[in-house]
């Protein structure tokens, strides 16, 4: 390696007890800056200390000793705390371990100790989190930036060396005085208002605002990636979240991440996510659907019912789990009348009976298997009955003629009962469903023969409908309208 005749940094410091501030901050902002270039790239340093940083024969600095990049190495004196508590739970590319080194580093340029040498794992981590330990004789912006740069907690901790760098450049810490990132947390919040009343557009567009004033408003990047993700959009959807860990790696999003998982299928991933979640939050009846959903996907009927039965015995609030117990017995083969005690209110249930009705009563695998691809399993979102908003939903075909439907089901196919029925012999007999909630139309492929097509592209299980789309069933093409009113 290149020759450093100007020594470490650890040599200036044994040499003088205290060195000159103002040369300590114009080291500082230069390692910033070069710490900065090196996290673009991916790479973590995960040692930083003075022994590492060293000086040219003209005093150019260097940072050496890349040996342990990008793993959970370090050294105690100067590993961030969240590293001593929980090192499976930290990213291996969160460069905020490297602000928290280059704080310890600076600090002792400037008083000649380090506040935790010697002392064991346990003793240096009680008193990373109390923070107590910047002496009194450091000037006071100094110490407003030293504070913010060796937080215990991450998040509120200076997000990258570029932030570090501003701070040491403006002499204070420029979040608080930071207009953009209060203006994007409060169009943040109106959209999670809006998320919560299930207005998507709106939703996304006040997102987009709170990210244009600070693409690092983590509030907007899970709101979005929420939104997206109750759209179905799971490419979308993933991009925020990324971004969202990126930033924080410890957010959050073990729910939302679980409910990725089951849309590309990878179920195994999904449960432990969501087994994750649920030990945080045991009370989050979403989740439990969500865990259910993967179980009645996998043909574990047994599982799913015998959880919906312990969930019904604390919480009825949202009649999804008694569609989803319904469907799950009628596919384990399970009759009786207190399949139906809701028959009459769930809209799911009234449906579901009646694809069962159809069938005939004894059936083999494959009858079993065509039952199962024109059942509903009820989401979460859709099982407050109470609160169901009418919809007026309009299809139209070739012709111009239209048909309004202000049922929350709306089935299509070949024959009765069908709710909009075309007697073109490709168009399955129950071809789709459309879920006919204000705000919150679906579209649900019946596993078809001949595909359910929106807009030129196939839709696989379930597409979101928002204003005027087209529709092809099998040869037979339509207009469909998500609510009356919408202009042509």
């Amino acid at each position: 390696m290149e020759y450093c005749g100007g020594g470490s940094l650890r040599d200036k410091i044994k040499k003088k007890i205290i060195l000159d501030q103002y040369e300590v901050i114009s080291w500082a902002k230069e390692l910033c800056n070069a710490l900065h270039v090196v996290h673009e790239k991916g790479i973590v340093h995960h040692d930083l200390k003075p022994d590492n940083i060293l000086f040219s024969g003209e005093e150019k600095i260097k940072i050496a000793d890349f040996g342990v990049a990008n793993t959970r190495g370090g050294t105690i004196s100067y590993m961030a705390p969240e590293l001593l508590m929980a090192s499976g739970s930290v990213s291996r590319k969160d460069g905020r371990v490297d602000i928290y080194a280059l704080g310890v580093t600076i600090l002792e340029a400037l008083s000649g100790i380090n506040p935790f040498y010697i002392m064991s794992e346990e003793d240096a981590l009680l008193k990373k989190i109390n923070l107590d330990f910047i002496p009194q004789s450091i000037h006071s912006w100094l110490k407003e930036v030293l504070l913010k740069a060796l937080n215990p907690k991450p998040e509120l901790r200076f997000q990258s060396m570029l932030e570090f760098f501003e701070a040491l450049e403006s002499r204070h810490v420029p979040y608080v005085f930071n207009q953009k990132r209060i203006q994007a947390h409060n169009t943040a919040l109106k959209a999670e208002w809006h998320l919560n009343r299930r207005n998507w557009s709106r939703t996304l567009k006040l997102t987009e605002q709170s990210l244009f004033l600070d693409p690092s408003c983590l509030k907007a990047l899970l709101t979005a990636g929420q939104c997206e993700l109750f759209m179905k959009r799971i490419d979308k959807a993933s991009y925020y979240f990324e971004k969202a860990i990126h930033l924080n790696p410890r957010v959050n999003i073990q729910k939302e991440l679980g409910w990725i998982y089951i849309e590309r299928g990878r179920y195994a991933e999904a449960i432990s996510m969501l087994n994750d979640h649920l030990q945080r939050n045991a009370a989050d009846y979403e989740a439990y659907n969500l865990l259910i959903k993967i179980f009645y996907l996998t043909e574990r009927y047994e599982e799913a019912a015998e959880l919906i039965n312990i969930i019904l015995k604390e919480y009825q609030a949202n009649m999804c789990f008694e569609n989803n117990l319904f469907i799950c017995r009628l596919l384990l083969g399970v009759q009786g009348n207190k399949l139906f005690r809701n028959m009459g209110i769930n809209p799911f249930i009234r449906y579901n009976w009646t694809v069962f009705a159809e069938t005939p009563a004894s059936w083999d695998e494959n009858g079993r298997i065509s039952l199962k691809s024109k059942l509903l399993f009820q989401e979460f979102r859709f099982g407050n009955i109470k609160k169901w908003k009418n919809n007026v939903l309009v299809i139209e075909n070739e012709k111009g003629k239209q048909w309004r439907f202000k049922q929350p089901i709306v089935s299509l196919g070949r024959s009765e009962p069908n709710d909009f029925i075309t007697s073109r012999e490709t168009v399955s007999r129950r071809h789709c469903v459309i879920v006919n909630h204000a705000d919150d139309v679906w579209l649900y492929n019946l596993g078809s023969t001949h595909g359910t097509f929106l807009d030129g592209n196939p839709v696989e299980s379930a597409a979101f409908l928002e204003g005027r789309h087209k529709l092809k069933i099998s040869d037979t093409q339509l207009t469909v309208f998500s609510k009356e009113g919408i202009l042509l």
